[in-house]
C-alpha cells in the first residue's frame, strides 16, 4: 500500500542489515513496529536509470519512479518491482507523475499532469499492457486525482473543475471490474480542500471554516480535533483504516506529530519534535516519519523513526534514508539517499523489513 544500522531508542533496539539489489521484494506476514531486526533491500534499477523511489509497497511487491543520471527536469518513469525484477511503464504527454498505490495483483495507480497545447490537466492513470493509461472522468470534469486503491483494485479519488466554478468537487470511484467506468460517490462541500484518502473510500478534507473533516465510507463525518497546544500547520500527510497522521506547530515553536483515531481523537507522537516531518501510516497503525532541516528536504537525522499506534519504537536506517510509504505487511519503502545535491535526496529505491 501507499499512501514516504544500528540504533537504540528508549528501551527498544533495532538492527539493520542490507541485502543485495537482486533480492526479491517478499511479502512477509503482517508486521508491527515492535522490537525486531530491520533489513534494507536495495531494489534493482531498470537499464539506463540511476535513481529511484518506492512510493507504494507491500502485498508482494513495490512501485514508484526511476530516472536517469541526469535527473534535472527529467520525468520519473513509473516502475514496479516483484520477485527481484523491475518493470517500467510507458507514458506520453505527461509532465509529472507520482505513484499513489499498488495491490497484490500488480495494479499500479498514479496521478499525472499532462500538457496539451499549453493546457495543463491532472488525470489518474493505471498500468495496462505495458503503459500508464488515463482513467475516465465524470461528465463536466476535466481534472481528477487518485487517493488510494482497495485490495480488489477499486480506486478512490476525486474530480474537480477550475474553469468557472472552482468550488466544484466530487468524490469518485473507478471500479476495477468495469474498465472505462467512473462512479460519482458524493458531492464534496463548497470551498473544501481534499487532503488525503484511502482505498476504502475514506477521505479527509478541510472545509470552508478551516476544520479538517474525516468522511467515512458510509458517509458519516467526524471533525479531527486540534490537540491542546498545537495551533498551526495541521495538514494531514496520510491515512489508513480510518486513522490519520499529520505534523503540527506548537504555539511556542517546533513541530510535533499527531495521530487521529477514527473517532477524531488526537494523540501526540512522542519524540517527534523537529523542524519538519513527513509521516506515513498503514492499516495496523504502524507509522514512519523523518525529520528534515528547516528550509529543505534534506534529512538531518540518522534514519527514520517508527511508531506503533502512538508508541515510539525506535529509529531505523542511516542519514539520508527517506521513507515514502509503509505497507500493510509492515514493509517500508523509500530512497536510500547517496546524494543530497541542492538539498534534494537521490539514490537507489529501497525497502526495509522488520523480522
Amino acid at each position: 500500500m501507499r499512501s514516504r544500522i544500528l540504533g537504540v531508542a528508549a528501551t527498544t533496539a533495532v538492527l539493520v542489515t542490507t541485502t543485495s539489489m537482486a533480492q526479491a521484494v517478499a511479502a512477509p506476514e503482517a508486521a508491527t513496529a515492535a522490537a525486531c531486526s530491520w533489513t534494507k533491500t536495495l531494489l534493482p534499477l531498470p537499464a539506463g536509470k540511476a535513481y529511484g523511489e518506492v512510493q507504494a509497497t507491500g502485498q508482494g511487491g513495490a512501485a514508484g519512479g526511476t530516472r536517469p543520471e541526469s535527473q534535472t527536469n527529467v520525468l520519473p518513469q513509473v516502475t514496479s518491482w516483484k520477485d527481484g525484477k523491475a518493470t517500467t511503464y510507458e507514458h506520453s504527454n505527461i509532465i509529472y507523475m507520482t505513484v499513489i498505490d499498488r495491490n497484490s495483483a500488480g495494479a499500479v495507480v498514479s496521478n499525472g499532469s499532462v500538457n496539451w497545447f499549453g493546457y495543463t490537466s491532472n488525470l489518474v492513470y493505471v498500468n495496462r499492457d505495458g503503459k500508464m493509461e488515463p482513467l475516465p472522468q465524470p461528465a463536466g470534469y476535466k481534472r481528477s486525482k487518485a487517493l488510494g486503491m482497495a485490495a480488489d483494485g477499486d480506486i478512490t479519488g476525486y474530480s474537480y473543475e477550475l474553469n468557472g466554478d472552482a468550488k466544484k468537487k466530487v468524490l469518485v470511484r473507478w471500479p476495477s471490474d468495469r474498465p472505462g467506468e467512473v462512479q460519482v460517490v458524493t458531492t464534496l462541500p463548497d470551498e473544501s480542500y481534499v487532503r488525503v484518502g484511502d482505498g476504502d473510500g475514506s477521505v479527509v478534507y478541510t472545509d470552508g471554516n478551516g476544520k479538517d473533516i474525516l468522511r467515512r465510507p458510509d458517509g458519516g463525518t467526524v471533525e479531527l480535533k486540534k490537540p491542546e497546544g498545537v495551533l498551526y500547520g495541521l495538514l494531514p500527510d496520510d491515512m489508513s483504516n480510518g486513522r490519520v497522521v499529520a505534523a503540527g506547530d506548537y504555539s511556542g515553536g517546533g513541530r510535533v506529530g499527531v495521530l487521529w483515531e477514527s473517532d477524531g481523537t488526537p494523540k501526540l507522537l512522542p519524540q517527534s519534535v523537529g523542524p519538519n516531518f513527513e509521516y506515513r501510516i498503514n492499516s495496523s497503525g504502524m507509522i514512519v516519519g523523518y525529520t528534515t532541516s528547516l528550509n529543505s528536504y534534506e534529512p538531518n537525522n540518522d534514519g527514520f523513526q517508527v511508531w506503533q499506534l502512538g508508541t515510539y519504537t525506535g529509529r531505523v536506517g542511516a542519514k539520508g534514508d527517506i521513507p515514502s510509504a509503509v505497507g500493510d505487511d509492515g514493509t517500508v519503502g523509500g530512497v536510500s539517499v547517496k546524494d543530497t545535491t541542492n538539498g534534494i535526496g537521490y539514490g537507489p529505491p529501497a525497502v526495509w523489513r522488520c523480522s
